[in-house]
């Protein structure tokens, strides 16, 4: 393979992982904790948009980054509502605000900026290598927090016997509600990156499905930090072959299906290790706990 060539799909692969690092790192803590968010995609989306109206606005993608975080919290904050405080189905409660999230960011765009090709920024947060190589960093950090500290314990009972926990006094409600609104802060910046740090624009539902990757992901590593890292770096490298193969016209196909490869790719491996892989005991399940 080409010196230029291989350098090239490292360097896109490492800018297609560091947005879901940084959110399925989180996400896989609160899938410990007992909870699955599928309202992520919808705060990745919302952080994206909110990080690029207020830069074009203002100029400062510090205060972009700044709305995008508070975006993404916001996000979780709704599903943690409805699924912490009145108890609906965790799923289903992700799953349409997200679907929201989707209409409304394309409303607001009209809104704001109208129609036909967007406004490209020119002020953007610049170079992000180093800052997207520390991301990889995240999954040891998760590790380390969740088998050699006392919130890591906690994390874990709430996962497997959040009534057991309580009876111990553990505040299992609250514990899953500081890390939703954790995860939203996260997939918020996740968003920002991808609109004011990478390309300096926004599209509609330009996110393409990466939160709910990120939950996929969790899963297929089998809620182990450790090989969270590989199943990113996997899913990245094939999405960034399929981007450079769609560039040089090497493939002959609707670049809709060349995009939903990578995906299909984890979906597959997913349904083949399904049934090995054991969760937390209460994951998305409806109980009330303290």
């Amino acid at each position: 393979m080409d010196q230029g060539l291989l350098v090239g799909l490292l360097n896109s692969t490492i800018v297609i992982a560091a947005p879901l690092l940084l959110v399925a790192s989180i996400e896989l803590l609160v899938q410990k904790s007992g909870m699955i968010n599928l309202a992520v995609e919808g705060a990745m989306l919302f952080g994206a948009f909110s990080a690029y109206l207020a830069t074009l606005y203002s100029g400062n993608p510090l205060i972009g980054v700044l709305l995008g975080v508070l975006s993404g919290i916001m996000v979780s904050g709704i599903l943690a509502i409805l699924a912490i405080n009145m108890r609906l189905d965790q799923m289903v409660s992700g799953l349409s605000i997200s679907m929201i999230t989707m209409g409304l960011t394309a409303y607001l765009y009209r809104l704001f900026i109208g129609v036909g090709k967007p406004p490209q920024l020119t002020t953007t947060l610049g170079g992000l290598g180093f800052f997207s190589i520390a991301t990889f960093a995240m999954p040891l950090a998760i590790w380390l927090l969740l088998y050699r500290s006392g919130l890591g314990i906690l994390i874990r009972a709430s996962g497997e016997d959040p009534e057991r926990a309580c009876r111990l006094g553990v505040r299992v409600s609250r514990l899953r509600l500081y890390l939703l609104l954790i995860e939203g802060g996260f997939a918020g910046l996740s968003g920002a990156l991808l609109s004011i740090g990478f390309s300096g624009l926004y599209m509609d539902n330009m996110t393409a499905g990466r939160g709910y990757l990120a939950v996929v992901l969790v899963i297929l590593s089998g809620w182990d930090p450790m090989k969270l890292l590989p199943a990113i770096l996997t899913f990245s490298f094939l999405d960034a072959i399929q981007l450079r193969m769609q560039a040089s016209g090497l493939i002959q196909i609707p670049y809709q299906l060349a995009l939903a490869m990578p995906y299909i790719s984890a979906i597959i491996a997913l349904a083949i290790a399904g049934k090995s892989l054991k969760a937390p005991k209460s994951l998305a399940t409806h109980e009330g706990p303290c």
